[in-house]
Formats: C-alpha cells, structure tokens, sequence
C-alpha cells in the first residue's frame, strides 16, 4: 500500500513538470513571435530581441528607431537609397509589413522586401507608397505568406531621403468562401412543338477593323505623363525619340516581351550626383498621355 502511494506520488510530480515545461515553451514562443502594437498601424512591432542593421545612417537617426514602437521617432540614412536588414529571435509567420514614412520633402517610395528562409534571402513583395505628408502611415504592402527568420527592405525615395518612422508586421487571417449551393434541376414541362419558322436572313456584318499601334509622336519634344494604377502621376519632359523609346517598349512589354521595367534619365534636379535614374514599372502603369509641343515660334 506505501509503495503505491508513493508511485502516485511520483506521477503526479512528473505529469507537474511535464506540464510546466508545455507552459514554459509557449511562453517562450508567444513572445519571440509578437511585439507591440503602434497606435494607427494594423500588425506589431517586430519582437525586442530583433536585430536590425542599415547599410547607411544620417547622424543619430539609427535603424532601432524604426522598430521601437514609438513613431515619435524615425531612422533616416543617408540619401534616397537604404536598405535595412532584420534578423528576428525566431521565425514569424506573416503575410503584410506596414511603414510609417518620414520623407523630407514627402515623395513616393518604392519598398522590395525580401524574407530570410533556410538562410536565403527570397523576394515576397515590390511595391510604392507614397507619403502624402512628413510623417505618413501607408497602407499595408502585402507578402508572400510564410514563416522568415527576417526581413530585409530596399527603400528607394526618388528626391527625398530614405527614412522612416516605424514597422510594423502580421498576418491577415484569410476569408474562407462559402460553400456554394448545387441547385435542384427543375424538370422541365412536355409542351407541344411549335411549327418551325422559316428563319430570316441575317446581314451580314461589317468587319471590326483591327486596333492600330500607337502613332508615333510627330513633333519636336513632348510632355509624358504617366498615370500608376495607385492613381499618382509622373511627368517627363522628352524629346520625340525618346517618347517614340517609350512607347515601342510598352508596346513590346504589351505583347508579353521585353524587360518590365524602363528607365528615364534625369537631368533635372541632378543635386549632388552625377547620374539619376528612375524606374518605372510595367504592370504599375495604368495609361499614359503625350502632350507634343515645338520649340520653334
């Protein structure tokens, strides 16, 4: 009888430590995997042990600042180009990653975020969002949902500097479509044939003619303006060919050929650099407009 009491004994104190130590790893997990929430932006704040690096920072507007929960705060690099590389303490399971943006002057943004999974880094998402003001939360870029290690993100602030206030991550829990109903067939009713109809002729149709290409632009320059699907608008000042260049790639990216993007060289607001160089994208554009001008009087 003492030796089963004392057997009873020792499985109830291996069943409390069995469970304590279930306690104990969730815990554990629950926190890696969570962070706090920032006022206005949908997701967390990646987890406190994260690490976070920059390839440029402008004086003490470090990397932290973007992850640290307080968008009084911001990180600022360098010049317009940044990238910022996160190694979270373990792996996060997440479908979005929103910014608050801290442009100065506000411009738009293109963000590609790459996420570390079995220690490569693989694309989940390219887009831009524009800061309508100085300090501006844009809507949520969506991801390829998965579990990463960590995040990384080229910003590219065409004519401002790189910088932001806060990041935030999550996943959206997605809807499940209900099930649609087969509807009974109905039988349909036995009715008496109707006497055929002699039918009558139908005219002939007058062929559709086929669409035509985009004219080429006959002018000396032109003004470009090209409407993005977010409904921002960019403008560019060419000369004839260069638009001719334009549209014969759109045309040919059109058809399923050539690169997805195209580059404008800028001669204007050059600043301080030698070169710039900004990218459009193919699938972001919505329609575009040549407006031609003569230089001559």
């Amino acid at each position: 009888m003492k030796l089963l009491k004392k057997l009873q004994k020792k499985s109830f104190f291996v069943v409390a430590l069995v469970l304590a130590c279930i306690i104990v790893l969730t815990i554990q997990n629950v926190y890696a995997s969570s962070g706090s929430t920032v006022p206005g932006m949908e997701g967390v704040s990646p987890p406190k042990e994260t690490t976070i690096t920059s390839n440029n920072t402008y004086g003490s507007y470090v990397p932290q600042n973007a992850i640290d929960g307080d968008l009084s705060t911001l990180y600022n690099a360098s010049s317009g180009n940044s990238t910022l590389e996160m190694k979270f303490p373990k792996s996060i399971e997440l479908n979005f990653v929103q910014m608050s943006i801290a442009n100065t002057p506000p411009v738009s943004n293109r963000f590609v975020i790459y996420g570390l999974s079995n220690g490569e880094w693989i694309k989940i998402a390219d887009a831009t969002r524009k800061a309508e003001a100085k300090y501006f939360i844009v809507e949520p870029i969506d991801t390829t949902l998965g579990f990463y290690d960590g995040l990384k993100i080229e910003i590219t602030a065409s004519g401002s500097w790189a910088a932001l206030n806060e990041i935030t991550i999550g996943k959206r829990a997605s809807e499940t479509p209900a099930p649609s109903e087969v509807p009974t067939p109905t039988p349909s009713p036995t009715s008496t044939p109707a006497p055929s109809e002699v039918p009558t002729p139908t005219p002939s149709l007058t062929p559709t003619p086929s669409p035509t290409s985009t004219p080429a632009p006959s002018g000396e320059r032109a003004l470009l303006t090209i409407t993005m699907v977010n409904g921002l608008e960019k403008e560019y000042d060419l000369t004839v060919q260069e638009v001719s260049a334009f549209i014969a790639w759109f045309e040919t990216r059109d058809a399923g050929t050539g690169p997805a993007k195209y580059a404008f060289n800028k001669t204007w607001n050059k600043g301080p650099f030698s070169k710039r160089t900004e990218y459009v994208i193919f699938e972001k554009i919505l329609n575009f407009n040549v407006d031609e001008y003569s230089t001559k009087e």
